[in-house]
């Protein structure tokens, strides 16, 4: 397996977490100002194949009842145009409260707030990254962040 690439879309930034070539590990990679879907897609892309990723994750924000927003379908529309752009393996995570546990964690290791605000996406990427690479080892298929067929836009629920 190649490196996988963690995406946590926010609606100003974005953070993006790269997997160790064992796919054991996630690191904060980088943030990315959010200035458009097709710019991020090939930002993206980019750092893809510059670091040799074969799939990416992408945290999609369920609601806590486990329904889809907007947000939801936002992601799931970036993923799909990602996957277009690379041919490489595009997959969603349901990523609920990754950002408020990743607040948790830089607070716990007394990071400033200033250091929290800049790092805060990129944590939220390895928080997601993590999870799925943690599902892959225990052969599990949880949290997902996939639509079933009845809650695609469009269809009656």
């Amino acid at each position: 397996m190649g490196r996988i690439i963690g995406i946590d879309l926010g609606d100003r930034r974005v953070g993006i977490s790269v997997s160790d070539d064992a796919g054991m590990f996630a690191h904060p990679l980088t943030t990315i100002q959010f200035a458009g879907w097709d710019q991020l897609v090939e930002k993206i892309a980019g750092l893809m194949e510059e670091h040799g990723a074969d799939l990416a994750v992408v945290g999609i924000p369920r609601n806590m009842d486990g329904s889809f927003g907007d947000r939801s379908r936002a992601a799931l529309r970036f993923s799909r145009k990602l996957a277009s752009r690379t041919g490489k393996t595009v997959v969603t995570w349901d990523e609920r409260l990754t950002t408020s546990q990743a607040n948790k964690e830089m607070i716990a290791l007394d990071k400033s707030r200033r250091k929290r605000r800049l790092k805060i996406d990129q944590v939220a990427a390895v928080l997601i990254l993590e999870g799925y690479m943690q599902s892959l080892r225990s052969g599990e298929k949880v949290r997902s962040g996939e639509m079933e067929d009845d809650e695609l836009p469009g269809r009656p629920h």
